[in-house]
């Protein structure tokens, strides 16, 4: 298992010298920064960067911007996230990128057949585009968000949040897979995001696992989304070790965690991964 390192939110070859310093063989480039957005790339940037990659011994996937709606159900605006997608996939080609990690979108409580309809049908189109040149596209597990107060001080009750992520449980993911049917579509398995569900990451892992392409690494609390370095929450980092290891698993291990807090988190993953054996 390889652990990455998120180049981001600077451009990617900001990056390029820290990894090597501190032992990564791995980056994961932040496609959601507007400095790593495809326009920006030329073909002397690519070139420049492929380079530098080969050069430093580093391998690297792009990590597409979540807050693209994959699931958009206006016509011209989802043949736009297509495009999107293909622009993408053409960057990932050109520095010779292993994958990207890509999303499964929103809805807004309503119309969600329709929604499920568009998700389908653009993810059918980019895993078409991808095949063509060999470019795996790992669908991450999205995170539930939590019910809010609404209502007087009085009369407090729980209300569901007018936008949520698809993608979220196992039994939405398989359907996606079951309806999409592409050998490029894989799985990014974010741990942290299993941990707000009941189960955590074991169930995704038997569901999922032969489409493992990346496993992104945080720590929470159970509650929310809180992007903690490993160690300073509720996730039992050895007992995902020792199953990927089950699994025989040798992907990447992408860190989530805070900019100022990676090295710290590498190091804590090393010595489980050291223990694991």
């Amino acid at each position: 298992m390889k652990i990455s390192l998120p180049a981001g939110p600077k451009g990617v070859e900001n990056y390029l010298e820290l990894a090597r310093n501190h032992g990564f063989k791995w980056i994961d480039i932040s496609g959601s920064s507007p400095e790593n957005f495809p326009e920006t790339f030329d073909s002397v940037r690519m070139k420049n960067l492929r380079i530098k990659l080969e050069e430093y011994g580093l391998g690297c996937g792009i990590h597409t911007a979540s807050y693209v709606n994959t699931a958009e159900v206006f016509e011209g605006l989802r043949k736009g996230v297509v495009q999107h997608f293909k622009e993408f996939i053409d960057l990932g080609r050109g520095i010779g990128a292993r994958y990207l990690i890509i999303h499964c979108g929103v809805y807004f409580r309503q119309f969600r057949t329709r929604v499920e309809e568009c998700l389908v049908q653009t993810l059918k189109e980019a895993a078409a585009y991808a095949e063509r040149w060999g470019v795996l596209l790992l669908i991450e597990n999205m995170n539930r968000i939590p019910q809010t107060l609404a209502g007087k001080p009085w009369g407090l009750s729980f209300e569901q949040p007018e936008v949520s992520y698809l993608g979220v449980t196992v039994e939405e993911l398989a359907e996606v897979y079951s309806k999409v049917n592409s050998p490029v579509l894989g799985f990014s398995l974010n741990v942290a995001h299993t941990h707000l569900l009941a189960g955590d990451s074991l169930p995704f892992l038997k569901a999922f696992g032969d489409k493992l392409g990346n496993v992104q690494i945080s720590d929470n609390n159970g509650i929310t989304d809180e992007h903690l370095p490993v160690g300073e929450g509720t996730v039992d980092f050895i007992s995902l070790v020792r199953q990927l290891k089950t699994m025989d698993y040798q992907g990447t291990l992408s860190l989530s965690v805070a900019k100022d807090r990676v090295l710290e988190c590498k190091d804590r993953l090393e010595k489980i991964l050291g223990v694991m054996g």
